[in-house]
């Protein structure tokens, strides 16, 4: 309810609705909303703070372009020269086709499974990006990824972005081309 609410007053803001009837009760609400996730947004299971996430994702590995952060465990830990050689590749094919990379590392979560994932972030089975913190929150029970590739797209992608956010919006097509490219 709360990320609808929020969800719903950025709409309402983007498209100059806050003069409408009941637009600035939506603004309000989506504004108590945004405080409510921000503020107790942990507790609620919504999100998980740096601190917490580097605490339980005591595994790192460095490449060129990232720094994968994971859960120490001897299954992972024999998997992770394949998990860095998989990022590392979907980067490179994806900064090959479009001509351009980050300008800084990505930073990449890897967690044991959907339960651990929705333990730590409030989000399970679904992957994703954050391209204005250049992260990616990838679950490693989904070996070869298939969501990877997508989520190191939008990552790079948003330094093309002109919002806060870094969300490649406008650039749907690119990311439908990046998939099957």
């Amino acid at each position: 309810v709360c990320v609808a609410l929020i969800f719903l007053g950025a709409v309402f803001v983007a498209r100059g609705r806050l003069r409408s009837p009941g637009g600035w009760t939506v603004a309000a609400a989506s504004a108590g909303a945004f405080v409510l996730l921000t503020a107790g947004g942990e507790s609620l299971g919504f999100s998980s703070d740096r601190t917490r996430l580097d605490a339980e994702l005591e595994g790192r590995r460095s490449t060129e372009h990232f720094e994968i952060r994971y859960t120490r465990d001897a299954a992972i830990e024999r998997e992770m020269d394949a998990i860095a050689a998989a990022h590392e590749f979907h980067y490179s094919e994806i900064a090959s086709t479009l001509g351009m990379g980050t300008d800084a590392r990505i930073t990449s979560y890897l967690f044991r499974n959907a339960g651990d994932k929705k333990a730590l972030t409030g989000s399970g089975g679904t992957n994703i990006a954050k391209p204005w913190l250049r992260e990616v929150y990838v679950n490693v029970e989904q070996f070869p990824y298939p969501t990877l590739r997508h989520e190191i797209a939008h990552v790079v992608l948003g330094q093309l972005a002109e919002n806060a956010l870094k969300v490649p919006g406008r650039f749907g097509g690119l990311m439908y081309a990046l998939r099957k490219a």
